[in-house]
């Protein structure tokens, strides 16, 4: 999911309720986008792979 700042986490890992208060975006929007991040993240590596392949890097 995406990192607050400690200083709003206050050292503790911040619910998708209060990642959304931050960004003022409801609960449900963050949950979706936190299950989202890593496939995205997967599908870029993915591709960076398959082109550097392709160029011979």
């Amino acid at each position: 999911m995406i990192q607050m700042p400690q200083s709003l986490a206050d050292g503790r890992e911040p619910t998708a309720e209060e990642v959304g208060n931050h960004f003022k975006v409801p609960r449900e929007r963050m949950r979706q986008i936190g299950n989202k991040a890593p496939r995205k993240f997967m599908y870029r590596e993915e591709r960076r792979r398959t082109l550097g392949h392709h160029l011979g890097n």
